[in-house]
């Protein structure tokens, strides 16, 4: 028997039924033996040197099981030991001065600070997006419902805008730097005034918004490449359909 097990050794051992079965091959004389000797073990932790082999096969087949019901209630006992440190750990918050839970309301409300700050920080940057904008060469300003409003009351001839994203908003802002000294209603009126770009000529009908809004697409119509020809001429007009 080692010695863990004498930290948490019960008061008894168990002597089970089918025990019989050995002892029925022992003398009275030999039993005897035996029981004292098992006692000194489990007592005292003594193995003696057994000079007879059927005692000692008996021995040592019934202090394995003695060894086996040792090590079953030391781990029954450390598990109680650490549920009641557990039980313990979860009533100690409850004994803990004010000032425990104070310092739990310190952080809490450290955390609710934070997450209005962050709040704020939010309704801030969406503010940015919905304010006046100005571009970059210090044209008179704009807002972007009121290029909306125009690119409707202008382009009557293509799809009008339903809702104005924060994508659409990104990409009026780009596009104004593009612009020139030239206004949105500017644009808006070429694009109108273009019989292929109004889908009047019934060559290409995609023209929208968003397309016109691509930095590459804004830049040809600026450019006049979309303007009414003087002159008729057979070609059809190239380089009309880009990616955004």
């Amino acid at each position: 028997m080692n010695n863990t097990t004498e930290r948490a050794k019960p008061k008894y051992f168990y002597c089970y039924l089918d025990n019989e079965t050995i002892l029925q091959h022992l003398s009275d004389e030999q039993a005897g033996s035996l029981w004292k000797m098992l006692f000194a073990y489990t007592n005292r932790g003594e193995k003696p040197n057994i000079i007879d082999p059927v005692v000692a096969m008996a021995f040592d087949v019934m202090i394995q099981q003695i060894d086996r019901d040792f090590k079953k209630y030391q781990d029954m006992c450390e598990k109680n030991r650490q549920n009641r440190l557990k039980a313990n750990d979860r009533q100690r918050p409850s004994t803990i001065v004010n000032g425990g839970n104070q310092d739990k309301n310190k952080d809490k409300n450290k955390n609710k600070d934070k997450d209005k700050n962050k709040d704020k920080n939010k309704d801030k940057d969406k503010n940015k997006i919905d304010t006046l904008s100005t571009s970059v060469d210090g044209r008179n300003a704009f807002d972007y419902q009121s290029v909306v409003n125009s690119f409707n009351s202008i382009c009557t001839s293509l799809p009008k805008v339903q809702k104005l994203t924060d994508t659409r908003k990104r990409k009026i802002k780009n596009a104004s730097k593009l612009l020139g000294s030239l206004t949105f209603d500017d644009v808006f009126n070429m694009i109108e005034n273009s019989d292929f770009l109004s889908g009047r000529n019934g060559k290409w009908t995609a023209c929208c918004f968003d397309w016109i809004l691509n930095p590459t697409n804004l830049t040809k119509i600026i450019e006049g490449n979309y303007d009414n020809k003087v002159t008729h001429s057979s070609q059809p007009i190239r380089n009309y359909e880009e990616e955004f």
